[in-house]
């Protein structure tokens, strides 16, 4: 929107008579493109889709149906709306913050809820500096219960990586995060994770 703002103050001074477009806006021209913002604003009656935690998890999990074969339809579903509970939960007793974007939370998230409903094992989120028995009292205490064994090992994680569009350790790195602000949020009482020597 902003950028939008300043290219039409730009090119309604470009078109007066003696005026010359600066590398720098003035005091005047930042009060226009705040007017002009709003401008634009109005027209599209302040309707703004920013991709939030609740449209990644459904992305997601929509990209991870249509990656995988109709068996794993029911177990998608179930994890996807597990998910998106977890994420409104997330966003009430959360702030937000630049240090966890949306769709890397949400990665995480659609891949535990996935791995809670035994489409694959949760063992394979795990980063391998990370004990064993730390992410297991972890993921288990912060969504509350435990994961079934895997119901059929045909699932494999690199759907999860071809859909998500990341590599192994940043899934990883997602979770431990996602399970860390879930614990912060309060759904689940987990101690810090501590790595391995």
């Amino acid at each position: 929107i902003a950028c939008m703002a300043v290219v039409s103050i730009l090119a309604k001074s470009a078109t007066h008579e003696g005026v010359q477009c600066t590398r720098f806006l003035t005091r005047p021209m930042e009060q226009g493109v705040h007017d002009q913002a709003t401008v634009f604003l109005n027209l599209l009656q302040w309707r703004i889709h920013v991709p939030s935690l609740t449209t990644w998890v459904f992305t997601l999990s929509r990209r991870v149906a249509v990656l995988s074969t109709d068996l794993f339809e029911a177990l998608i579903h179930l994890a996807e709306n597990s998910a998106l509970n977890f994420a409104l939960g997330m966003i009430v007793f959360s702030a937000a913050s630049p240090r966890d974007p949306p769709r890397q939370l949400a990665c995480g998230l659609v891949a535990l809820c996935l791995a809670q409903t035994g489409a694959f094992d949760s063992h394979d989120l795990r980063l391998e500096d990370v004990w064993e028995e730390e992410w297991e009292y972890l993921h288990f205490n912060s969504l509350s219960s435990p994961a079934p064994p895997a119901s059929d090992p045909s699932f494999q994680v690199d759907v999860l990586l071809l859909a998500f569009g990341c590599e192994l350790e940043q899934l990883q790195q997602a979770c431990m995060r996602t399970l860390g602000l879930l614990r912060a949020a309060g759904f689940g009482g987990a101690p810090r994770v501590v790595a391995s020597v």
